[in-house]
Order: structure tokens, then C-alpha cells, then sequence
């Protein structure tokens, strides 16, 4: 009987953990699309560029400093970060900027208006590669110890 309950809690555990992530993971598509479906693209001057070869936690690809026409007329200047793609390079680069929401200004790129999508993409990609490489190469090992019982 308590085994029953124990295996119970640990179904809602789970359950609940499940639908928080799918919950916060729905509120960011919804946002990114809200900001991708409200914004416009502008030009913006690059006032200061800092980059990184790795991105960090907080600091992503690279962080530019950049003074740019608010959607009201007025110049206003603001950091934009690149968290999944190198930043474009030059002196003029393309922003989107919205009226209101979340986000006023970010880099003009689907990957990066979508970069946690864009993040576990690249990260199921990355595993697998990683599993087809070691299901490929097992399969071929075990060819080959065939290939050398045959042969006496």
C-alpha cells in the first residue's frame, strides 16, 4: 500500500515538473512570436562592440551598443545581445524594434528571436550526432570481428 502511494507522488512529481516546463516553454514561443509578429526592422548604428569566442551565461555571442530611431521618433541608445549567431559586422546593422512588449529592440534574426528553440535544436543535433556516431561505429566494429571470425 505505500509502495502504491509512493509510486503515486512521484508520478504527480512528475507530472506537475512536466507541465511547468511545457508551460514556461509555451510562454516563450508566445512571447517570441508576439515580438517577431509586432516588430519592424530599422538600422542601427553600432556605437561600441564587444564579442566573445564562447558565449557566456549572461553576455551571449557579443553585446553591441547601438542608437537606434524608437518607433515614437525619438534616438535612443541600448545594449543587444546575440546569444545564438555571431553579430552581423559593420557599422549599420539591421534591429527589429517593436512599440511595447517584453522586448523593444533585438537582433533582426529568427534564431535569435527563437533562441532557446534555436538552443535545443542545436543541442539535440549535437547528441545526435554523437549517438549516430557510436551506433555507427558499433555496428561497424561488430562487422568487423564478423569479417575476422570468418577467416580462420
Amino acid at each position: 500500500m505505500a509502495t502504491d502511494v509512493a509510486k503515486m507522488n512521484e508520478r504527480w512529481k512528475k507530472g506537475c515538473l512536466l507541465v511547468f516546463v511545457a508551460a514556461l516553454w509555451l510562454f516563450h514561443i508566445t512571447t517570441a512570436v508576439w515580438f517577431v509578429t509586432h516588430s519592424e526592422t530599422t538600422e542601427a548604428e553600432v556605437l561600441k562592440r564587444e564579442e566573445r569566442l564562447f558565449p557566456g551565461k549572461r553576455k551571449g555571442w557579443a553585446n553591441l551598443q547601438v542608437s537606434y530611431v524608437r518607433a515614437d521618433g525619438k534616438t535612443d541608445i541600448t545594449t543587444v545581445r546575440w546569444r545564438v549567431t555571431p553579430a552581423p559586422s559593420g557599422t549599420k546593422i539591421p534591429v527589429w524594434r517593436a512599440r511595447s512588449g517584453l522586448i523593444e529592440v533585438g537582433p533582426a534574426s529568427w534564431a535569435e528571436a527563437f533562441y532557446v528553440e534555436t538552443l535545443m535544436g542545436y543541442l539535440a543535433l549535437f547528441i545526435g550526432t554523437l549517438l549516430g556516431g557510436y551506433l555507427g561505429f558499433a555496428k561497424l566494429k561488430a562487422r568487423l570481428k564478423k569479417r575476422q571470425a570468418r577467416k580462420p
